[in-house]
């Protein structure tokens, strides 16, 4: 305001030197409406992180259920278009593949459960077929979610033949293997 009224009494009092008086108020003036756009610039900025915060929070509770990009945008407040894009620009994937993600975690949480059949895992992590599963599973962990489970397995297998006093056929018993001799190869 104080600029603005100095630019108009100059105008008014149309002393020498007025052109080169007005261009200076109108920079400082142009350099105020800069700040501000600035300030709101980086408010808008903040807030859409806390939006963004508030949709990984969502997908993390809610990983099992089926979930839209248009879902998770209105969380947010957000068109799908700006949400895919600031979404990509904060955590460097997309929002499906963060999903995913989030999905083979459980998943490999819930293989780790000796009494739980693969199809069990991926319909509990969130995913609508088995073979989307195994295709995620695969190019996230690199191998096949069957490996996956034999390998943890063995791993047990392997700890507890080492550190404690159980036989064979107890450890084999309590890992899931049929065959005793299969881990201790």
């Amino acid at each position: 305001k104080e600029l603005i009224t100095l630019l108009l009494d100059e105008m008014i009092a149309y002393l020498p030197y007025l052109e080169l008086s007005i261009q200076g108020y109108c920079m400082c003036v142009t350099a105020e409406l800069r700040k501000i756009w600035q300030k709101n610039r980086e408010q808008r900025k903040d807030t859409d992180k806390t939006h963004l915060y508030q949709a990984l929070i969502y997908m993390n509770k809610h990983f099992n259920e089926e979930l839209s990009i248009s879902q998770l945008a209105e969380i947010c407040n957000l068109s799908e278009t700006h949400f895919r894009r600031l979404f990509k620009d904060k955590f460097s994937m997309s929002p499906l593949k963060y999903l995913n993600l989030i999905r083979i975690r459980e998943a490999c949480t819930f293989l780790s459960r000796k009494s739980l059949l693969i199809s069990e895992a991926a319909e509990l992590a969130g995913f609508q077929t088995l073979s989307s599963f195994n295709r995620k599973f695969k190019e996230v962990m690199g191998l096949p979610p069957h490996r996956y489970q034999t390998k943890l397995r063995l791993d047990r297998s392997r700890y507890l033949l080492k550190n404690t006093q159980l036989n064979i056929s107890e450890i084999a018993f309590m890992t899931g293997f049929s065959d005793p001799l299969y881990f201790s190869r």
